[in-house]
């Protein structure tokens, strides 16, 4: 990723047609090293709101990419990551934008794993 950003100019807040920018694909696959990189860039950069985790054009906070992410192989992997997005960076379970009723608790408790839950 930092070749990407640094040496070819990767635009970090770039969506795809979901609003789904590399730190939440990034997330949704558990990739803890290159979530916690992306998010320290994107703070250097003052891109991150920091209690929902978003950057400009994102739709939901980061804490939803991983808890929305039933396909997840590796269960571990995602505890991880949600540790990394709320202990370590305080981000927030509820969603910001009035315009979206999604509040990530409820895909957490349809979607994830125990573990994850807890």
């Amino acid at each position: 990723m930092e070749v990407l950003i640094e040496k070819h100019g990767v635009d970090i807040t770039a969506v795809d047609a979901s609003g789904k920018n590399i730190l939440c694909w990034a997330t949704r696959h558990a990739q803890v090293d290159v979530v916690r990189f992306l998010l320290d860039r994107c703070r250097s950069q003052g891109l991150l709101q920091e209690k929902s985790l978003m950057l400009p054009g994102q739709r939901s906070p980061l804490v939803y990419d991983i808890i929305s992410s039933p396909e997840q192989d590796d269960p571990e992997a995602q505890v991880r990551m949600a540790e990394l997005l709320i202990r370590e960076n305080g981000a927030t379970l509820v969603q910001p934008s009035t315009d979206m009723a999604i509040v990530p608790v409820h895909s957490a408790a349809a979607n994830c794993s125990p573990a994850l839950i807890n």
